[in-house]
């Protein structure tokens, strides 16, 4: 009666029965949108006591934990003030609204109300307007890194709990005691926290947390990685937690996961964890953190031992396998330690590809040397049969350590996994980016960072063009021709490399690769001719053979360079046929026989220097398809052959737009003009009508018809002049 506003109980009441209307803003009618501070209460009745006391204020029409976009667009550009309830939903939902209206709203402030006091309605019964005003300005500034004082996150001595106004809560069943924090030198990663986590049971591990494993729960839970170590807290404890260890008084030290990245005088001493490589003040982290790879090194390097067993080691190398297949094995392996830095230069990676038959020790060969030479005391040995969702998550695990592929028969396979198997080989390569949509709407990002191997027996996909400019193909004989000294294998297999591996780690994280791959360019000059992906794969095999020449050096033994001059001389690395050359020798074969014609699909041109053979790519590829359809051969579309003779203009091709008159009636029309001389010189032992030194072959009609007269006049000129 006297205007004022009285408790009422049961002030909400909830009919089901009758649905309910969207929230909305209330009171829109006493509301001042042109006001520059708006406080936001839980209720409708808080909202009105606060009108009656002169102070602008709205809420939301379903509760606090209703955010209407109304309510949001109200509070645009204004000072904010949330007043909700002062329990636990209210805090929470202060917390919540607080995040959501800081990037839009000027500012944010958070009521914290006198003990006993649950509300607005409960203030006012017992203060004034005068003492809400001062409580306002005293109430805490929102900011994105704030943390619920009320949460009262501590530590006891076997597990974290939260501290309320009614009650404590245990939020954990272990407790960690940080060792170091770790800052990156690359801006694109982030902090890291070391810590030792102890759980109730009394079992003790070693935890390294990148700053995101605190954004939630649910992350935070899976670092652990222990059905023992559980907790319990929300996210937003989650993030209390964080900041309850980052303000422990532990030493801080710089990290990188990249190996080479510095040198010596800059990264300082190494030394080695099983965890990783940690440096004073420079530490390596796998960033993956992942269970797949297990390592096993010394746990001090003892590089005397390593200087008495280098020659030994070089020496059995070289009788345990032909240099052609041991060397490209020793550069690939050691050069796969510094993938993401060649990535970083040139752009790819090869993939390690190793064919054989049963018997032919490819497997033996990278799973008990190969992967145990480079500290894994469980080599990541898997099968291509697994699910492509687990091969994902395997090529996402490292981009320093390999994953080998074995058991790689595509013939016995589904055309799918084929397809997949050959799709992760092109995005290992590159070092791509996958990102896949689960049915929530949100993406999963796989990174194909790992170096692979794949083992197989030989067949048709792996020697297809594509995949073998992509690879370095290490062909191993088989077991009845394979030779090698067998005592030599079995010393490799059985050596002690845990010393070797920890030597291995120490210079790895303090070389300086520029030297190396400058060094490796040169080397491969001879190899320039090859298609550009080819001479790069061999330019970074041979800068890690050149990293472990360098470091069996420094131990007292260097290996023979002209060894590794030799193996690459071998005919694996020779260029193979490509599919645009074989396009070339049936169009030989295909003129010669008559099922081209001259003056429509084709002209010679005999009378200048260098010879050019003008080629109409349409209908000699229409032609081509016939042919090879008639024999069961492969084909290619005409798009391919084309970008394939591109790539050749540096050797045989002249110009793939040459617009003339292939027939004297004929329109002109675009062909590819090539180079007779040239090209003698590149396929002269697979061509016949083309060949510029075969002579006494059948005459061929390949080049328009002069006057015989003119014909005999020239003849006469140049007595070597061919008579086609």
């Amino acid at each position: 009666e006297d205007g004022t506003f009285a408790n009422v109980s049961d002030k909400y009441r909830y009919f089901p029965d009758r649905g309910l209307n969207p929230p909305t803003v209330y009171p829109l009618s006493l509301f001042r949108g042109d006001d520059a501070t708006v406080y936001v209460t839980a209720g409708e009745l808080d909202s009105l006591v606060l009108h009656q006391h002169g102070v602008n204020a709205i809420c939301s029409t379903r509760g606090e934990t209703a955010f209407p976009k109304e309510l949001l667009a109200a509070l645009r550009g204004k000072h904010v003030v949330l007043c909700l309830d002062a329990d636990e939903p209210g805090q929470a939902a202060s917390w919540e609204l607080a995040r959501h209206t800081f990037s839009t709203s000027a500012s944010v402030r958070i009521l914290d109300f006198p003990e006993g006091i649950k509300d607005i309605t409960d203030f006012f019964r017992m203060e004034d307007a005068t003492s809400f005003d001062a409580l306002a300005l005293q109430s805490m500034v929102y900011e994105p890194s704030s943390v619920d004082p009320t949460f009262g996150l501590y530590a006891d001595r076997d597990c974290y709990l939260v501290a309320s106004k009614n009650r404590t809560k245990v939020l954990s069943s272990f407790i960690l005691q940080p060792k170091r924090l770790l800052s990156p030198i690359d801006r694109d990663l982030e902090d890291v926290i070391e810590a030792s986590c102890r759980t109730r049971s009394g079992k003790t591990m070693e935890l390294t947390l990148p700053k995101s494993a605190f954004d939630s729960k649910n992350a935070f839970q899976k670092e652990l990685r222990e059905s023992t170590a559980q907790w319990y807290g929300s996210d937003d404890l989650t993030k209390a937690l964080l900041l309850h260890l980052v303000e422990s008084d532990v030493p801080q030290a710089n990290y990188v996961n990249k190996l080479g990245w510095y040198r010596h005088e800059e990264g300082g001493t190494s030394v080695v964890t099983r965890d990783g490589f940690v440096g004073k003040p420079l530490r390596w982290w796998n960033e993956s953190r992942s269970a797949y790879f297990n390592f096993d090194v010394a746990e001090e390097a003892d590089h005397a031992q390593l200087c008495k067993d280098t020659e030994r080691i070089t020496e059995n190398f070289m009788r345990a396998a032909a240099p052609n297949i041991i060397l490209p094995l020793l550069g690939w392996y050691h050069a796969a330690f510094f993938a993401p830095y060649f990535r970083e230069q040139l752009h790819h990676f090869p993939v390690l590809c190793c064919v054989g038959t049963a018997g032919s020790g490819k497997t033996e060969t990278n799973y008990y040397i190969m992967a145990r030479m480079m500290g894994l005391s469980t080599p990541p040995m898997s099968s291509v049969h697994r699910t492509p969702h687990s091969l994902r998550s395997l090529f996402n695990q490292s981009s320093s350590f390999p994953v080998i592929l074995d058991e790689f028969t595509p013939q016995k396979f589904h055309s799918d996994r084929t397809q997949f198997i050959i799709a992760a080989m092109h995005h290992t390569y590159d070092g791509a980016v996958e990102e896949l949509g689960r049915a929530d709407l949100s993406l999963v990002r796989y990174d194909y960072a790992a170096p692979l191997v794949i083992l197989g027996e030989q067949n048709k996909v792996i020697e297809q063009e594509a995949l073998k400019e992509r690879t370095i193909f290490v062909q191993f004989p088989a077991a009845e021709t394979r030779q090698s000294d067998d005592a030599a294998y079995m010393a490799l297999g059985e050596y002690n490399w845990r010393n070797y591996a920890r030597c291995w780690y120490e210079y790895s994280l303090g070389v300086n690769l520029h030297p190396f791959l400058k060094e490796a360019q040169v080397l491969s000059r001879p190899f320039r001719k090859l298609p550009r992906r080819m001479y790069d794969n061999i330019t970074v095999t041979t800068a890690g053979f050149l990293m472990w020449r360098a470091f069996m050096g420094e131990h007292g033994f260097e290996p023979d360079i002209n060894a590794w001059k030799n193996a690459f001389g071998q005919d694996q690395l020779q260029e193979p046929m490509r599919l645009c050359d074989e396009f070339l020798i049936d169009i030989d074969a295909m003129i010669l026989h008559g099922e081209l014609t001259a003056g429509k699909d084709y002209r010679i041109d005999e009378d200048v220097t260098p010879r050019r053979l003008l080629l109409h790519l349409s209908s000699c590829h229409n032609a081509w398809e016939q042919h090879r359809r008639r024999r069961n051969d492969d084909v290619a579309d005409r798009r391919s052959i084309r970008r394939q003779l591109a790539e050749r203009l540096r050797r045989y091709v002249i110009d793939m737009d040459c617009v003339a008159r292939l027939g004297y009636n004929e329109k002109p029309v675009r062909c590819v003009m090539i180079d007779l001389e040239k090209l003698s010189s590149y396929l002269g032992e697979h061509l016949n009508a083309l060949s510029a030194t075969k002579g006494g072959e059948e005459e061929v009609a390949t080049k328009v018809e002069p006057p015989k007269a003119q014909a005999e006049e020239e003849a006469a000129e140049d007595p070597d002049l061919l008579p086609f």
